[in-house]
C-alpha cells in the first residue's frame, strides 16, 4: 500500500509543479519556474521507476517467500535513483520557492524558511551519500540521522505540499477580499 502512496504523492507533486509553472510564467517569473519545472520532470519518473522495482520486490518476496535475485542485484541501482529522484525534488522545491518570492506569492520570511529548509535538506541528502542506509545497521536510532530522515521517498514531498496548502490559503483571502470590494462597490 506504501508504495501506491508513494506514485500518488509523486504524480500530484509533478502535477502541482506543472500547474504552479504555468502560474509562475504568467506571472511574469520563469527562470526559477523553469529551473524547478525541468528537476521536477525528471524526479517524478525516477520515483515512478523506483516505486515499480521496490513494489515488485515486495511482491516477489511475499508470494516466493524471498526477493527475486535479478531485484537484489540491482539494489545499488535502486539506491542512486532514489537518491537522485530525492535530491532533485529538494532542488526543485528550492527554485520554486525562489520563484514564489519573486512574484511575491510568498513573503520574504517564508521564501527563506522554504528555501533554506530545502536546502539543508539537499546538504544532509548529500552527505548522507548515494546508499540509503539500512537501519538496523546505524548506531544511533534512524530518527536521530538526518540524512537517514531526508532520504525517506516520502519526506521531499513535505515541502511542496506546505506550498500548497500556503497558496491554497493565499487564493483563499484574495476571493475574500475581491468579494468585500465587490459588496462594496454594489452598495
Amino acid at each position: 500500500m506504501r508504495y501506491l502512496v508513494l506514485i500518488v504523492m509523486a504524480t500530484a507533486i509533478a502535477g502541482g509543479f506543472v500547474v504552479l509553472r504555468e502560474a509562475l510564467s504568467e506571472a511574469g517569473e520563469r527562470f526559477y519556474a523553469t529551473l524547478g519545472f525541468a528537476a521536477i520532470m525528471l524526479s517524478g519518473p525516477l520515483y515512478l521507476i523506483w516505486n515499480a522495482f521496490e513494489f515488485g520486490a515486495v511482491f516477489g518476496k511475499e508470494h516466493a517467500g524471498e526477493v527475486p535475485a535479478a531485484i537484489v542485484s540491482l539494489g545499488d541501482v535502486f539506491d542512486l535513483v532514489l537518491f537522485v529522484a530525492g535530491f532533485l525534488t529538494y532542488l526543485a522545491t528550492v527554485a520554486f520557492a525562489a520563484s514564489l518570492g519573486r512574484v511575491q506569492w510568498l513573503g520574504r520570511r517564508a521564501t527563506r524558511a522554504f528555501m533554506l529548509v530545502n536546502g539543508i535538506a539537499l546538504l544532509f541528502l548529500v552527505i548522507r551519500g548515494l546508499q540509503f542506509p539500512d537501519p538496523r545497521a546505524l548506531s544511533a536510532p534512524w530518527y536521530t540521522s538526518p540524512g537517514f530522515v531526508v532520504g525517506i521517498p516520502a519526506v521531499p514531498f513535505i515541502m511542496p505540499f506546505l506550498f500548497g496548502v500556503v497558496l491554497l490559503r493565499r487564493a483563499g483571502k484574495e476571493q475574500s477580499q475581491e468579494r468585500a470590494v465587490a459588496e462594496l462597490g454594489s452598495r
